[in-house]
């Protein structure tokens, strides 16, 4: 887990802050996954494998998406990462880094891409029933003092939210989005949820280097690789690490770049650090 920490912030340091914090949640009412339980009689939590399988599939496409049909933009650079929920479901955090021409820098931007308003239910029906069944949140606060978010008297993750007659970006990069009282809501139990209520809806490989002391490293085979051969060949204690500093040893250039610029400039191939091309 450290080291992916440390390929995250190797991604970061070269391409920026990020643009996109999206999360991606497995959903047990997916036809697919209703219709290989249906017939069971069974729930979603019965059938991990069958879960899994389906929100991987559905990761890949949304991935797909965001990479190859650039629905948000142009994008230099992904990490994410899937976590287990209490049930089982899968739920994936992932951040997006875009290209300077794809970027949303102005609160008219954010506003075409994220909304955290009611959409209207004639114009938009469909719309309208999923942000109705999955992006509305509460009733907390003097409504419901009993949900798990409320510490001492309060919803820790700060609903109903603030209205705000027009998205702007606060003084520390952060956007607080339009919630305007335009008069639609949601009835929930006899209770009128508004836009407060409404939650937003919303990469490069890493070239790791290995250090390691005189005649320490790692070496691969096979299963049916003989032993001694290997050992026996020259090269046997070269490694990317060793190529490196023998590169900082015989080039100037080599010398001025950390390793970051340095992998974007050289290539290791057969235990050889050669400039590309």
């Amino acid at each position: 887990m450290d080291q992916l920490f440390f390929d995250g912030m190797a991604i970061c340091s070269m391409v920026g802050f990020l643009d996109f914090f999206l999360t991606f949640t497995c959903n047990p009412y997916w036809p697919e996954i209703q219709w290989s339980i249906s017939a069971l009689k069974l729930t979603a939590e019965d059938w991990p494998d069958i879960v899994t399988r389906d929100s991987k599939l559905n990761l890949e496409q949304l991935m797909s998406d965001l990479k190859d049909r650039k629905v948000l933009g142009n994008v230099l650079a992904y990490i994410y990462m899937i976590e287990f929920q209490k049930r089982g479901f899968p739920y994936a955090y992932i951040l997006l880094f875009l290209d300077v021409a794809s970027k949303y820098p102005s609160p008219a931007d954010i506003d075409g891409v994220i909304s955290v308003e009611m959409p209207d239910s004639i114009e938009q029906p469909q719309l309208y029933e999923y942000v109705k069944k999955h992006m509305m949140y509460g009733p907390c606060g003097h409504a419901n003092r009993k949900l798990p978010c409320m510490k001492d008297g309060k919803c820790s993750r700060y609903f109903p939210k603030k209205r705000q007659a027009e998205t702007v970006v606060d003084q520390e990069g952060y956007p607080i989005y339009r919630r305007c009282n335009d008069g639609k809501y949601i009835d929930n139990n006899d209770i009128a949820l508004d836009n407060i209520y409404v939650i937003h809806k919303r990469s490069p490989a890493v070239e790791r280097l290995y250090f390691h002391l005189p005649s320490d490293n790692s070496v691969i085979f096979e299963d049916g690789d003989d032993i001694d051969a290997l050992l026996s060949k020259p090269t046997i204690k070269e490694s990317m690490f060793t190529s490196w500093l023998q590169a900082n040893n015989i080039s100037q250039q080599a010398k001025d770049l950390t390793y970051l610029q340095f992998i974007t400039i050289y290539i290791h191939q057969q235990n050889k650090m050669l400039e590309a091309t």
